[in-house]
């Protein structure tokens, strides 16, 4: 089916990035000829999924089965049949996604630490105005001169008088 995997990227250890195309390997059919041994492509794999639902945003080769990585650069995208040559036992870890869809994505690891912080003023749900004016005040009487008081997440549109 992918006769010639073209895809790599750079990805985390966990979560997969974009696929870009890039030739995986060339091995024509003059090398094929030369050789009696099985093809094998110049690249061992660190690490395969197979078995996986692969999406892979190419239009040409919009799904897979298998995923070829060595360090973090993706070597090929193919089938199950094809990821075989990539695969050297002993020392490439092959992850088994037993049917499971694998995306391309990326980790956008950025925290909101409004709720954690204490003094932070949480307006979420308030429906009263009078309500949201004491919370606010208790903030600025246990303030210290000078200290910014946070808060946030308020919505008028929910207050009982529907009023600014």
């Amino acid at each position: 089916m992918f006769n010639n995997p073209k895809f790599a990227t750079v990805i985390s250890t966990t979560i997969l990035a974009l696929l870009l195309t890039l030739p995986a390997c060339d091995i024509s059919d003059s090398a094929q000829r030369e050789t009696s041994a099985p093809l094998r492509p110049a690249v061992t794999a660190d690490l395969v999924i197979k078995n996986a639902k692969v999406v892979t945003i190419d239009k040409y080769n919009p799904r897979a089965q298998a995923i070829a990585f060595k360090g973090e650069i993706i070597i090929a995208v193919t089938s199950n049949n094809e990821i075989q040559k990539y695969i050297q036992k002993g020392s490439t870890k092959i992850i088994d996604a037993k049917g499971r869809l694998v995306t391309p994505g990326f980790n956008d690891a950025h925290v909101h630490f409004d709720f954690v912080d204490p003094d932070y003023i949480d307006l979420r749900y308030t429906t009263d105005p009078k309500v949201f004016t004491e919370k606010v005040a208790a903030a600025v009487e246990k303030a210290k001169p000078k200290q910014l008081i946070e808060g946030g997440y308020w919505e008028h549109e929910m207050f009982n008088n529907r009023q600014w």
